[in-house]
C-alpha cells in the first residue's frame, strides 16, 4: 500500500502543469465536421454517388449531461436509380453501419447521435420518378411470400393503397403534349 500512495504522490503534477495536459473539449463545429467524415464515408462505401445525396449535421438537442445531440440530414438531390432506392430501402441497415463506426469512436464520449433523416427532394418527386419508384415497389411486393397464418391481416392486391399513383402522374405525358400543342 505505501508503494502505491508514494508512486501517486510522486505522479501529481503541478496546477500549471495539470492545466496544459487536459484534453481541450472539441466545438461543436469539429464534432459535426467528424460526424460528416464518418457519413460521408458510409455513402462512398454504399456506391451512393456524392452528388445524388446532400448531407448536413445539425445539432437537435443537448443530452442530460449537456452533450450536443446531432442527426444526420441527408436529401436526395438526384435521382441515381439504383443507388437511390439502396439508400431509400436500405436506410435501417445505412444508419447501423454509421452507428457501428461511432462506438469506438471519439464522438461517443463528448456527443450524441441521434439518428439519420431521410428527405427527397423535388428531383425525387418527379413524377416518372415515382411511377418508375411505383413500380418497383410493387415487384418487390409481388415477390414477397404472403403470410399464411389464418390470424395474419389480408394483405391488399398490389396496386391498391399506398402505392397507388394518381392518374394525374400516369398521364402526365398526354398533358405535356397539350401544352405544347396549345403554345
Amino acid at each position: 500500500m505505501k508503494h502505491l500512495q508514494k508512486f501517486l504522490s510522486a505522479a501529481t503534477l503541478d496546477p500549471a502543469e495539470e492545466a496544459e495536459s487536459r484534453w481541450a473539449q472539441p466545438d461543436e463545429a469539429e464534432v459535426a465536421a467528424a460526424y460528416v467524415d464518418i457519413v460521408q464515408r458510409q455513402i462512398e462505401a454504399a456506391g451512393i454517388p456524392g452528388d445524388a445525396v446532400a448531407l448536413e449535421m445539425v445539432v437537435v438537442g443537448r443530452t442530460g449531461d449537456g452533450r450536443p445531440a446531432l442527426t444526420a440530414m441527408l436529401k436526395l438531390s438526384a435521382w441515381s436509380g439504383r443507388a437511390t432506392v439502396r439508400l431509400l430501402l436500405g436506410l435501417p441497415l445505412f444508419e447501423a453501419k454509421v452507428r457501428r463506426c461511432l462506438r469506438s469512436h471519439w464522438l461517443a464520449d463528448v456527443s450524441f447521435f441521434a439518428g439519420l433523416w431521410l428527405h427527397p427532394s423535388a428531383p425525387a418527386r418527379d413524377p416518372e420518378v415515382l411511377l418508375q419508384l411505383r413500380e418497383l415497389l410493387l415487384r418487390l411486393e409481388d415477390g414477397e411470400e404472403r403470410p399464411s397464418a389464418p390470424s395474419a391481416r389480408p394483405v391488399p392486391p398490389a396496386g391498391e393503397g399506398l402505392w397507388s399513383v394518381p392518374a394525374a402522374l400516369d398521364n402526365r405525358d398526354e398533358r405535356q403534349e397539350e401544352a405544347g400543342s396549345a403554345a
